[in-house]
């Protein structure tokens, strides 16, 4: 047998046990909880219990999720979204609306049938391939004498060698069934555990649609300001620069002071139109970004912002370019808004890994009150994020300042 076959029959023989254990520890918690709740004072013990169950549920399934990795070679990406800013409570009131609390809970309490099911297959096709491979061993020792089978009675060694092919195939069986059962656990665990579900999926689709045909009108817009932006300054400089040399090479022979003053105004004029060149090639990629990574491109942008900045960066590798980019425009965006509209007097940023995806926090410690929905700047942030594959939370509460957070998949 395969090494895989091995640790797949290993996973299956933990699965029974396990299965039990699990809708025990489920039906215990979740039935006293309830049943303390809805008691006056017995709530004071069954809303804590319920609580503590919906954080323990989510431990057991990191622990499947970490069995079928090493077990059945699965990788499945915890699908939770970061916890969002404020207290216990918005955190609570996050986990019992993320869906994948609730496929969770749909995992652990649909693990004991699967189980059940391949308990009672194997011992069924282990007892048959015994049976009919030590037949030739115990058939004279049956009070009978012999074996007695639905039509068929073995009472002579040849017949009782008959049997051993057979109970090869009944061996053969159980592997193929395990192997079988294993993808089937393998699916279950991916469709329950994982990031999407058929109808999430579908749910992304037309979030990509909707977020390709803002990106689009987006991107037309961008080249339309970026020949504004040429067109009104560096052109204009340019044209100036031309005919100040053309004035320069006229005044050279007969005025040369006033030919260097010129000269001089021509060398100002293209001085000013490499920094405009330069400022309009920094919002569209800053080299940095491509020479030095996010970390350099970031602290770049600290010194120049309007508000102090705190900047934390946690990462053990350079990002992706796509990932690398994108972060870059969240945070230059925030900081943005922050020296705009927040009137803070400080912010932070902080970058890191975070359950497989790059977790991006603008903080500030402004008035708050930003609308989530407001602004093409936010919008166009959402949308690159999502066209990277991963997604944008604002939490804005008045008076409290604003967090920023996006969180980008490092793998797909």
């Amino acid at each position: 047998m395969e090494p895989r076959t091995y640790r797949s029959l290993i996973y299956l023989l933990l699965a029974f046990p396990l299965g039990i254990g699990y809708s025990g520890f489920l039906a215990a918690g979740l039935t006293a909880g309830i049943g303390l709740t809805v008691v006056v004072f017995g709530a004071l013990v069954g809303v804590p219990l319920l609580v503590g169950m919906l954080f323990a549920w989510r431990v057991l399934a990191e622990f499947e999720r970490w069995l079928v990795r090493i077990l059945l070679d699965a990788d499945i990406p915890p699908p939770y979204r970061p916890p969002p800013a404020g207290g216990a409570l918005a955190r609570l009131r996050a986990r019992l609306l993320d869906r994948a609390t609730w496929k969770d809970l749909l995992y652990l309490v649909g693990h004991f049938p699967l189980a059940v099911v391949w308990f009672f297959v194997s011992i069924a096709l282990l007892l048959l391939a015994l049976v009919l491979l030590g037949a030739p061993l115990y058939y004279r020792e049956l009070p009978a004498g012999a074996l007695d089978l639905p039509g068929w009675r073995i009472d002579t060694l040849l017949e009782a060698l008959a049997l051993v092919p057979f109970g090869v195939a009944a061996g053969l069986a159980l592997v193929h069934a395990a192997n079988g059962m294993a993808a089937l656990h393998r699916a279950f665990a991916g469709a329950t555990l994982g990031r999407w579900s058929p109808t999430e999926l579908r749910e992304r689709v037309d979030e990509l649609s909707g977020s390709s045909a803002r990106i689009v009108d987006a991107a037309d817009a961008e080249r339309r300001r970026i020949e504004r932006d040429l067109h009104d300054g560096a052109q204009q400089r340019l044209v100036a620069l031309s005919l100040n040399l053309g004035l320069a090479r006229q005044k050279l022979d007969s005025d040369p002071e006033g030919a260097r003053e010129t000269i001089d105004a021509a060398h100002q004029e293209a001085r000013l139109a490499l920094e405009e060149l330069r400022e309009l090639a920094r919002g569209i990629h800053p080299s940095v970004l491509t020479d030095r990574g996010l970390p350099a491109a970031l602290e770049a942008l600290a010194s120049r912002s309007g508000v102090p900045v705190e900047l934390h960066v946690e990462l053990p590798e350079r990002l992706p370019e796509r990932l690398e980019a994108a972060a870059y425009f969240v945070v230059s965006e925030a900081l943005a808004n922050v020296a705009k509209y927040a009137q803070a007097s400080h912010a932070s940023v902080t970058v890191r890994n975070h359950d497989g995806h790059a977790l991006v926090e603008v903080r500030d410690d402004g008035v708050g009150g930003a609308d989530p929905a407001g602004g093409s700047g936010l919008r166009g942030l959402a949308d690159r994020v999502t066209a990277v594959g991963g997604r944008i939370e604002l939490a804005s509460p008045a008076g409290e300042g604003t967090l920023l957070r996006a969180e980008l998949p490092l793998q797909g």
